[in-house]
């Protein structure tokens, strides 16, 4: 009953929006999942994100071998019909910082899989005030010692306001 889209940001493999897509399909039929990612791999790292733990030469342009095509044809080939697909499913090529600003639908369900800091910081500065009241965010990332930046920028944008919860159907998975 939550009005809006199902937003995930950072899509690589296409995983996460397939999961999304096989239980919308048959219970929200009528709901739009949009993949943000710029299908370039993983920017720059920045020194928030720890550069003794994440190497650059390690991280930067990582899951760069997906691009919209291939996580389109995966979603296809794994059985979501194609016409839902081209009805449903909008994936939007661009670095957060770009892509993002323009974005204007209500949200019932943000699934940030970004890793970096400044990534995190671009996605809850422009997504999170579109999230529908009773609305969903789901931290990939967050308290994973590889992945420190994100934890820091999560708690750098809520502060104390809110309260970051664990999932008890997917431990070490965090939501507000």
């Amino acid at each position: 009953g939550v009005e809006g889209d199902i937003v995930e940001c950072g899509v690589a493999s296409g995983a996460s929006l397939f999961a999304q897509a096989l239980f919308l399909e048959h219970k929200q039929p009528r709901r739009t999942i949009y993949g943000f990612d710029s299908f370039e791999g993983l920017p720059e790292i920045s020194a928030e994100d720890d550069p003794e733990v994440n190497s650059q030469a390690k991280f930067k342009g990582k899951f760069a071998q997906y691009n919209m095509e291939s996580v389109i044809a995966r979603l296809v080939s794994s059985g979501i019909p194609e016409e839902y697909v081209d009805r449903h499913i909008r994936l939007v090529k661009g670095w957060f910082s770009e892509t993002l600003p323009g974005f204007d639908q209500p949200i019932a369900l943000l699934h940030i899989d970004v890793d970096l800091y400044q990534s995190y910081l671009d996605v809850l500065e422009n997504l999170y005030p579109k999230v529908s009241s009773g609305g969903v965010v789901a931290f990939d990332e967050y308290h994973d010692a590889l992945w420190v930046g994100a934890t820091k920028a999560i708690h750098e944008f809520f502060g104390d306001s809110v309260e970051i919860r664990e999932s008890d159907v997917t431990p070490g998975k965090y939501y507000v």
